[in-house]
Order: C-alpha cells, then structure tokens, then sequence
C-alpha cells in the first residue's frame, strides 16, 4: 500500500508519501516492511533556483526491532538553467541503526527531460 500527497502553489510546494508493504517468501518468512518522507520545497529565484529539504524514514521489517532502520535528511539546491534541464546538488545526512559509521552523502545530478 502506498499514498502521496501533494500541496503547493508555484513557488512552495510540500509532499508527504506513506508506504506499507507484506512480503510472503514461503510459509514460514514474512516481512513487514514501511516507511515514511516529508518533502518541502521553495523557489528562491522564481524558476530558475530551489532549495529543498526531505525527511525520510524506512524500517525493512517492522515486526521486529533488528537495528536496520534508516532515518535520512537531505538538504539540496536545484537549478532550472532552461524549462526541460535540472541539476541538483543534496548533501545526504545518514542515520542508520545498523551502520554507525559516517557515511553521509554528497550528490549532484543533471536531468533532462524530453
């Protein structure tokens, strides 16, 4: 099961989405996995520069407490060089139970959208 939505207007916008899952492998092994994001958006220079912000949590197997949730943040900026091409560029703050090493994330991205 999955829901999402989203409200804005042409400069802010705020995304939630939900998703809850039952996976049978045989008759003995389910998993109940789920999770959660919230995702806020604003244009700083009207279609051409954002900043945005997501807070995202996910647990692979709820039924238990196994140390493998993930709590992730993300802070990045887009920018709009022409209406169809997008580059991002998010820094990654991860908060994962069964890994406590540091191992946030940089990440740039260049779209383009036919």
């Amino acid at each position: 099961m999955q829901a999402d939505l989203k409200i804005g207007r042409k400069d802010l916008f705020l995304k939630g989405e939900f998703m809850l899952g039952k996976y049978n492998f045989d008759s003995a092994t389910n998993l109940k996995a789920g999770g959660f994001g919230f995702t806020a958006g604003k244009f700083l220079m009207p279609n051409k520069l954002s900043a945005v912000a997501r807070y995202e949590e996910f647990n692979p197997d709820r039924s238990v407490v196994n140390g493998k949730e993930v709590k992730w943040t993300t802070a990045g900026l887009n920018y709009f060089p022409s209406g169809n091409v997008k580059l991002q560029a998010n820094y990654v703050f991860k908060r994962e139970a069964e890994n406590s090493s540091k191992n946030d994330l940089f990440i740039t991205q260049l779209q383009h959208c036919f």
